[in-house]
């Protein structure tokens, strides 16, 4: 019975591993491209908090609604990410969203990175984002142990 745990534990943590890095290498290679992309003049429409669920520990957290509009190519857009990791309706704990909504108040004047080739994709920070690099590390290391399980077993 331990050998079947060790092996579903082992499958697992490759599984798990090889998902968060090939979504991390996909948003990895995204936040770099955005470093080329051309910037315009655009300003917050939206930025607001609201509630979101609980977490397991019963904590509640919040979602930072964050819109913004600029012009490209002769045509008004609308974004909502921060960075390539982000949808603009990210949940996080209370101060982290706050700081969010406060760096980024209704009105405010930013730069808006787009995709000339399609620029319904924006950001307002370009490149890669450091819990991105986290990601991979912990699919790295998730990886490693699956395999490390798996081949002991031999």
């Amino acid at each position: 019975m331990t050998d079947l745990r060790t092996l579903f534990a082992a499958v697992a943590g490759v599984g798990v591993g090889l998902t968060l890095i090939v979504f991390g290498v996909r948003e990895l290679l995204e936040g770099l491209r955005t470093r080329a992309w051309p910037r315009a003049p655009g300003a917050i429409t939206v930025s607001r908090l609201e509630e979101g669920p609980r977490d397991r520990w019963f904590i509640r957290q919040y979602r930072s609604v964050l819109s913004y509009a600029f012009d490209a190519g002769g045509k008004t857009w609308t974004g909502h990410r921060i960075t390539v990791d982000s949808n603009g309706h990210d949940l996080s704990y209370l101060g982290s969203a706050r700081a969010r909504i406060d760096r980024y108040p209704v009105g405010a004047q930013v730069d808006v990175y787009f995709d000339p080739s399609d620029p319904s994709k924006t950001v307002l920070e370009p490149g890669v984002p450091s819990q991105l690099v986290f990601a991979l590390l912990f699919g790295v290391c998730f990886a490693s142990v699956g395999a490390w399980l798996f081949l002991g077993r031999r």
